[in-house]
């Protein structure tokens, strides 16, 4: 469990922070600086408010996310080395920017409320997107990049709104 609130902590022992959390390769043995990839973990976070994305993964693999992560510039962000990553019944609202920016092989999006009234699309994806699953939930926008390929949707919500926003 992991929790970054303005809500629950309404003040900051410092600066706001910029993300709140950040899995990237590190290295496990520094003599021999062998990379090690955050690889299967489980994560329930509460992540609000931070100046920057909530949630950073850089070459993460197989692992799964719970809880939420709002109010921040962005969500969640995904690099092209993640692999297999799942997120679960995410919220994600208020986000200044947009929900999700996702770049990875295999990521599972299940029953996540991304509804961010974000000038740029709640979700994107890129050339390196590949294999991007979206079941349930609720999503105001997407935007796929057209080469990436093999994306699936399903029973996804698209709220009816004005601004002529969707895929």
């Amino acid at each position: 469990n992991l929790q970054v609130s303005v809500n629950t902590q309404p003040t900051w022992l410092g600066p706001t922070p910029v993300t709140g959390l950040r899995n990237t390769i590190a290295a496990v043995d520094p003599s021999h600086a062998t990379p090690a990839q955050p690889t299967d973990n489980n994560y329930h976070v509460v992540i609000e408010g931070v100046s920057g994305t909530g949630i950073v993964n850089e070459s993460t693999s197989g692992c799964t996310f719970t809880g939420t992560s709002e109010a921040n510039d962005k969500g969640v962000t995904e690099d092209s080395g993640c692999r297999r990553n799942t997120y679960i019944g995410m919220n994600q609202e208020q986000n200044n920017m947009q929900d999700m920016d996702l770049n990875g092989v295999l990521t599972t999006v299940l029953n996540c409320y991304n509804n961010s009234d974000a000038s740029a699309p709640n979700v994107t994806t890129s050339s390196t997107t590949e294999n991007l699953t979206i079941i349930g939930g609720t999503l105001r926008s997407l935007d796929l990049d057209d080469a990436s390929h093999s994306t699936t949707l399903i029973g996804v919500q698209m709220p009816d709104d004005s601004s002529g926003l969707g895929i």
